[in-house]
């Protein structure tokens, strides 16, 4: 950075543990970590600290690798499969997908700067770009999310 070769230096993690010693280090402008519905275990801790530093935080896997898709019926974990279907049911009261539900859900969060989504289908990166137009829903989802952690 100082040679003027970089300008913003970023690293991926995939733990709480390896998110604090980045930001610890203080020689990230971003960390890159997973988080979605499913994996909320970033979000006491690192994203208050991320902020307090003034790090971006990116998240990966917010889609939690497709299980907050329609594909959820295809897993063979009944209980994880009851806690997605729960989910899919608050979205549809909403009038909008799980996907898009998962996906508002992350961008609701103040502390998260961007999300990585990689689609393979032109109608599905239509209906993410949608996330972001509203912010309505989102408003309530964030809500409807900060009652349930507690």
């Amino acid at each position: 950075q100082k040679e003027g070769k970089v300008r913003f230096l970023g690293i991926s993690l995939d733990s709480e543990e390896a998110a604090h010693a980045a930001l610890d280090d203080s020689g990230f402008d971003t960390i890159q970590i997973s988080y979605n519905l499913l994996d909320r275990s970033m979000e006491k801790t690192v994203f208050p600290k991320a902020s307090t530093k003034k790090v971006g935080v990116i998240v990966k896997d917010g889609l939690g690798a497709g299980r907050l898709t329609p594909k959820y019926g295809l897993l063979s974990d009944t209980i994880l499969r009851e806690r997605i279907k729960k989910t899919e049911e608050a979205a549809t009261q909403l009038g909008i997908s799980l996907t898009e539900y998962a996906i508002r859900f992350i961008l609701s969060h103040s502390s998260i700067s961007t999300v990585i989504l990689g689609t393979k289908k032109v109608e599905h990166l239509r209906a993410n770009v949608r996330c972001v137009e509203d912010d309505s829903i989102t408003e309530i989802i964030r809500e409807k999310e900060a009652l349930s952690s507690k």
